[in-house]
């Protein structure tokens, strides 16, 4: 298992090294407590490898689709390779049903991402991202990291810079949300106008004046 973070960097600048790096920190320290004692079979080798991809933001506003998805199979780490049970949730969102090919060619026929749903009907977060909603009296929220989810650097710069809050919250609890938005460190801040069969949202403001917070830590 190898420990990762993903910066973006732009015009030569990596954004929120300082969060990356202090993560990169945590998750050393956890990994190694939870490794037996050193022997012959176990070795810990303090290597950092550094991957440059070329990388293309989403364009439109994505739909997600709920899917079963206890990210407590993470453990005490926040970020390694093992994503397994990221990577189903997310090929099952994004697999067509027999009833998305019938639709009419001008709807898309798949989500852009799962929405996890944890065994107890919380919503955790995307595969890739963080989730806000902004509900009907006009209250950003965000899932609580103490649920197991990857508190992610965006998701944590936007609730001291919007005023957000941490709030269990079940599907019924966002029908009749205002916004819905998706965070990581990457796209800081993307609309999500759908849940599958829950509800769809409208394209609002929040998710710009959250991108523009974060923007201190970018430039």
């Amino acid at each position: 298992m190898t420990i990762f973070t993903t910066i973006r960097i732009s015009d030569g600048a990596p954004w929120f090294l300082d969060e990356h790096a202090a993560r990169l920190g945590v998750d050393s320290r956890r990994l190694r407590s939870l490794l037996p004692s050193f022997d012959a079979r176990v070795r810990v080798f303090d290597d950092l490898f550094l991957q440059v991809e070329s990388l293309r933001l989403p364009g439109e506003p994505w739909t997600i689709e709920p899917t079963d998805g206890d990210v407590s199979v993470r453990g005490p780490l926040q970020k390694t390779t093992d994503r397994t049970h990221y990577d189903r949730a997310r090929a099952q969102a994004q697999q067509p049903t027999e009833a998305d090919v019938s639709r009419a060619s001008a709807e898309r026929a798949k989500a852009d991402d799962a929405l996890l749903i944890g065994p107890d009907g919380r919503i955790r977060e995307t595969t890739i991202a963080n989730v806000f909603f902004v509900l009907a009296d006009g209250t950003l929220v965000t899932p609580p990291a103490s649920d197991g989810l990857l508190p992610g650097i965006a998701r944590g710069w936007i609730l001291q810079a919007c005023g957000g809050e941490e709030r269990p919250l079940r599907l019924a609890d966002v029908q009749n949300a205002r916004e819905c938005f998706a965070t990581n460190a990457l796209m800081l801040a993307h609309p999500v106008t759908a849940i599958t069969g829950v509800a769809e949202y409208a394209p609002g403001p929040t998710a710009a004046q959250a991108a523009a917070a974060c923007r201190p830590r970018c430039d």
